[in-house]
């Protein structure tokens, strides 16, 4: 059994009721296992969903698959993607692109979330009583795809290494 992501874990800062955000998550999810979390968060994933942007990595990654498991078997084949779809597209760009490193162990089956979802965008567009359009929900998760797909690991040294800035570089005061 995996060990229960400690308050520190969700706010990630001390003491840890200065993070109000990761000290609301905390509140409504610290403690949970995995099917009482996603349990509470079906009773209203409206209020929960931004509970996950703003976990640290340790609680995220614990938690990550309640998203997915809510994505695949309720949001999309029940409601026809939404809010939700867009708000949890938004979760995973910001989880992602905060802390890529240490949410390593969730890149596949994060990536293979996007994937889905936007295959499934392709097939069920939203309803017509969606408040977001199918651009905005697949404009997040294209965004939650580019961060969490990996990115390529080129040794010390090889001159392909240092990405050339697409911006011109600043002139130096002394070289006029």
């Amino acid at each position: 059994m995996t060990k229960l992501p400690t308050v520190e874990e969700f706010t990630e800062s001390t003491p840890p009721e200065e993070d109000l955000d990761g000290f609301c998550a905390w509140k409504n999810f610290g403690g949970l296992d995995l099917e009482a979390a996603y349990e509470k968060f079906l009773t209203a994933p409206e209020v929960y969903q931004e509970d996950f942007m703003f976990m640290g990595a340790r609680a995220f990654r614990f938690y990550f698959p309640v998203i997915d498991r809510y994505l695949r078997t309720v949001e999309g084949p029940q409601h026809q993607f939404g809010e939700e779809a867009w708000i949890l597209g938004c979760v995973m760009r910001q989880q992602f692109q905060t802390d890529a490193r240490r949410l390593a162990s969730i890149q596949e089956s994060a990536l293979a979330l996007c994937e889905h979802i936007l295959d499934e965008l392709e097939r069920t567009p939203p309803g017509p009583d969606a408040s977001w359009t199918t651009e905005e929900i697949v404009k997040s998760w294209l965004e939650a795809w580019s961060w969490v797909m990996p990115k390529p690991q080129r040794k010390k040294g090889d001159p392909r290494r240092r990405a050339k800035r697409p911006w011109p570089k600043k002139a130096s005061p002394d070289a006029t």
